[in-house]
């Protein structure tokens, strides 16, 4: 399942209702469980807990004598989330990679929403997650009585839908380009990892992104990137950041694409291809927002530029109407002058191929 709709999923799901959530590592099973808590009002709590770090007393509470009893002192994160009227998230994050010991003291939260002396508010969500043992990421088979206690759903990388958060959450361009040039770059698993254990995943490539202004400076994208997604995946991209550098400049070519680059990039030439669509797409997106005459055209002259430079790559201008959009353009707008021009010799088969390109079902 994809991320945007499991989200809408669990936090449509009732509470009572105890959900497990797996996928390979790095690919934002956390950060999907820490999005439905935001979902859930601005005072939800969400509450992390790396059970692989966690012994069964940090979840039951430490035992102690009062009177002739024994009671369990909860840890303070349980008491919270224990009060009435409190509204959030329990994530049991890594079950699979937690000790035995640990995965039974989950039992009870699980099924009963209760650890210890304490039960869970009504208003709180418990999203357990772990990685498939098949991944070769130190989880095990979890037991068939917790599994039998949770809706089990998996988490699928999907490379649009990535570029488009990426996007939206300050990674540079120049990463979701790339995957968008190689999706197959965005998820591996632990056992395809280089010789010093690096390998790609959703989460390493936005630590790429974060990276790379200090990288760039110090003419280090190679070792940075190698350092996090993989010394395979980082000889590409090295060569990919290099290509974009050296383009002509993206607002030229959209505003006089024949005249800037009268030859365009052949199919044989793919990342060339995506490297100069995604960047017109870049600087076309903030422009559209412009209130301005040239604003009011970019529009058109984007589709005209995307249209030019794809002559004979048309598959790939379907990533420049992605990445437009990922950057907030005007979409409406975009709509707008798609629909005007359908019958323009220039555009129209570049629009009829787009249009099949981003809904496969109209062809």
């Amino acid at each position: 399942m994809k991320f945007a709709k499991m989200v809408a999923l669990f936090s449509a799901m009732p509470n009572k209702q105890s959900l497990l959530m797996s996928g390979p590592p790095g690919i934002g099973k956390t950060a999907l469980a820490e999005q439905v808590g935001a979902s859930m009002g601005e005072n939800a709590i969400v509450e992390v807990r790396d059970l692989c770090s966690h012994l069964p007393e940090d979840l039951l509470g430490l035992p102690f004598r009062e009177g002739g009893a024994t009671v369990y002192a909860p840890p303070t994160w349980l008491e919270r989330l224990s009060r009435p009227g409190v509204v959030g998230v329990l994530v049991l994050d890594d079950l699979g990679a937690a000790s035995p010991a640990v995965q039974t003291a989950a039992f009870k939260l699980v099924l009963q929403r209760q650890s210890g002396d304490c039960v869970l508010s009504d208003g709180v969500k418990i999203i357990a997650t772990t990685n498939r043992k098949e991944d070769k990421s130190g989880a095990t088979t979890l037991p068939a009585a917790l599994r039998n206690r949770c809706c089990i759903t998996e988490l699928d990388v999907d490379p649009d839908e990535w570029c488009l958060w990426a996007t939206q959450n300050g990674v540079p361009g120049d990463v979701t380009a790339f995957i968008r040039f190689k999706p197959g770059a965005l998820s591996q698993l632990p056992k395809d990892a280089d010789k010093v254990g690096a390998f790609a995943t959703p989460r390493t490539w936005t630590m790429t992104g974060h990276a790379l202004d200090a990288a760039k400076a110090n003419e280090a994208v190679y070792d940075v990137s190698a350092g996090l997604v993989g010394e395979g995946n980082a000889v590409e991209f090295t060569a990919f950041v290099r290509l974009r550098s050296e383009l002509k400049d993206p607002r030229a070519v959209l505003l006089d694409p024949k005249g800037e680059m009268p030859n365009p990039p052949k199919a044989s030439q793919p990342d060339r291809l995506v490297a100069i669509v995604t960047a017109l797409a870049e600087h076309a997106a903030p422009m559209s927002q412009e209130r301005t005459a040239l604003g009011k055209r970019i529009p058109e002259l984007f589709l005209r530029a995307v249209a030019h430079v794809t002559t004979s790559g048309r598959e790939y201008a379907s990533a420049a109407i992605l990445t437009f959009a990922a950057n907030n353009g005007n979409v409406n707008a975009l709509i707008k002058a798609a629909t005007s021009f359908k019958t323009d010799p220039e555009l129209a088969p570049f629009l009829t191929h787009l249009r099949a390109a981003l809904n496969p079902k109209n062809k």
